[in-house]
């Protein structure tokens, strides 16, 4: 049972019909409360804000998360859910795991309803990502391709492949406009993951490349570009990049 929280104008949930909203995504060691910022950022803007917990992250059931393998399901459920209350235009915003996860999301579910995406921080597969952090501990490739495939056996029982969380193959689908976003400092996962998967996507996309490691706060420059994209992607009409990536 997922959990999840929804901020708009108005005292209660009727008055979600005819509005926009922007889901917030959180990595995987967050939680919803993450979206506070974003919340603070966007409401007065008239935008809403829809989070919620991962299975297997905060108050939400489930055991575990799959960094993005399973993750679209979630989201499926809320935007589903909006829909019903008739939300009338959906953004996605997501962070590292929440970033993959939006990508993917529109992969493998054909949401072209979706108005746009800002992933933050995303990496290229999951395999790719397992590399780069156990290289880093001077560990050969071939010991992790190795442990890599002992390992996905086990999880081809559990019905997951780890194969499966391909962030570039998910952007080569992507048509609906995406704003990427990598602190230059990033230890976790490299801004040339960004770079990549920026120039994989089929729809209009643009980076910024922001001061910061993986966790830092974003700066305002940041937050206000955020603001100003989102605030173009969903008041309605024809978008070019010029209108939603120019002011960033």
């Amino acid at each position: 049972q997922l959990q999840a929280s929804l901020y708009l104008e108005g005292e209660g949930l009727e008055c979600a019909s005819g509005k926009t909203c922007v889901v917030y995504l959180h990595g995987n060691c967050g939680c919803r409360l993450d979206a506070n910022d974003v919340v603070r950022l966007l409401l007065p803007a008239s935008i809403s804000v829809c989070c919620f917990d991962f299975s297997g992250s905060g108050l939400s059931g489930g055991e575990y998360i799959s960094l993005g393998a399973r993750e679209p399901a979630d989201l499926k459920v809320i935007v589903t859910f909006l829909r019903t209350l008739g939300v009338t235009m959906i953004g996605l915003w997501g962070r590292s795991m929440g970033a993959v996860t939006a990508l993917r999301y529109v992969h493998t579910e054909r949401d072209l309803s979706i108005s746009g995406i800002l992933a933050d921080s995303p990496f290229t597969s999951l395999v790719e990502l397992i590399h780069h952090l156990v290289g880093q501990k001077g560990v050969p490739r071939f010991a992790t391709s190795a442990a890599l495939f002992l390992i996905n056996r086990r999880l081809r029982e559990l019905g997951m492949d780890v194969n499966e969380v391909n962030t570039l193959e998910s952007a080569r689908s992507c048509y609906v406009p995406a704003l990427l976003a990598h602190g230059d400092g990033d230890s976790l996962i490299p801004p040339s993951m960004s770079e990549r998967i920026v120039e994989e996507i089929a729809g209009d996309a643009y980076l910024m490349i922001v001061e910061g490691d993986h966790n830092d706060l974003r700066p305002l420059k940041f937050q206000r570009a955020a603001r100003t994209y989102f605030r173009a992607l969903l008041k309605g009409g024809v978008k070019t990049p010029e209108s939603l990536f120019l002011n960033i």
